[in-house]
């Protein structure tokens, strides 16, 4: 008997053609400043190909974890193992390959993440069933079903005192920026402290300031900055620009003909560990030969700036060098 009925598909938010799939799953993980990347594969490909050596090659210190033994039909005991693995390895992005049974059990992944189902019996709470007029579909238990969080958190940090907890959240329109927030960590309202942040926050000692960079894309620039703590009076307190031939990169759509401004940002931002400098004129040398000799750029110019006269605005220093 010929059967009908209605398939509604979700949004596609990208299609990527015409790349290596582990270059363009490191790719994509980098956008979305994922740091734990776990990936649900099929046991074929990972035991007969390379294709998945492959993408944990290409996301390095990224890869976080690996499921590949999702059988047919996507069985709830096989959503629970790896449920519980993407748990255990604090996942904050899932990738699948293969087929639909792998891209299903993604899915239902997500789900147990994010309302905390742990047993097989836990996912019938999140089974729909028809009513008693056998018309409008309700939910066999009480609670209210969380559907997966699409905007992503990142940067969590809480206040010297313990008493503030300061996350990055991606914007609702853009997964490029994020907003930094900040809530009690007993509970109560995200409070927005300022935009375009794209880095964890590090606190001063006493706790009355904090330190974040910003990439500046115009400039090809990435910068540190420092504010209060409430995200009032920001101040810029190193700029880094760098002047690159991008023709191959446009060409190719390719990050390794460019250069990596996430890494560049990362590095500058933990610089500094385990360093002092007297002077701002030394940093600025050292930085500038770090960034010449790590990422090879054609120029680079440093300016950092210091904010300890009274009579000025602050003072500055510039130090430059071509490839």
């Amino acid at each position: 008997m010929l059967q009908s009925g209605r398939v509604a598909f979700g949004a596609m938010e990208t299609v990527v053609f015409g790349k290596p799939a582990a270059e363009t799953v490191a790719e994509e993980a980098r956008r979305r400043d994922a740091e734990r990347v776990f990936l649900m594969v099929s046991g074929t490909l990972n035991r007969t190909t390379d294709e998945i050596a492959k993408v944990r090659r290409a996301l390095g210190n990224r890869f976080a974890g690996l499921f590949d033994h999702m059988p047919p039909h996507t069985p709830r005991h096989a959503v629970i193992e790896a449920a519980e693995m993407a748990r255990e390895a604090r996942a904050d992005l899932i990738v699948t390959v293969g087929g639909g049974s792998i891209t299903d059990g993604a899915k239902a992944v997500q789900l147990c993440l994010a309302n905390d189902v742990r047993n097989a019996e836990a996912i019938d709470g999140l089974r729909p069933v028809k009513g008693p007029d056998g018309a409008l579909p309700r939910i066999q238990m009480d609670a209210q079903i969380l559907p997966p969080v699409l905007r992503d958190f990142r940067s969590v940090t809480f206040s010297p005192d313990g008493t503030q907890l300061l996350f990055a959240r991606s914007s609702p329109t853009d997964w490029v920026y994020r907003d930094l927030f900040s809530m009690p960590v007993l509970g109560g309202e995200p409070r927005l402290l300022m935009k375009n942040v794209d880095s964890p926050v590090s606190f001063s000692p006493d706790g009355r300031q904090i330190l974040f960079m910003r990439k500046n894309s115009a400039r090809n620039a990435a910068q540190i900055l420092v504010a209060n703590s409430d995200g009032g009076d920001e101040r810029l307190l190193l700029t880094v620009d760098m002047t690159f031939d991008f023709t191959m990169a446009a060409m190719s759509d390719r990050l390794n003909k460019t250069i990596d401004y996430f890494a560049v940002s990362q590095e500058l931002l933990g610089y500094g560990n385990g360093r002092s400098w007297k002077l701002i004129e030394k940093l600025a040398v050292n930085l500038t030969d770090m960034v010449m000799s790590e990422y090879h750029p054609e120029n680079v110019a440093v300016e950092i700036k210091k904010f300890v006269i009274p009579q000025a605005a602050y003072v500055s220093v510039i130090h430059s060098a071509r490839g």
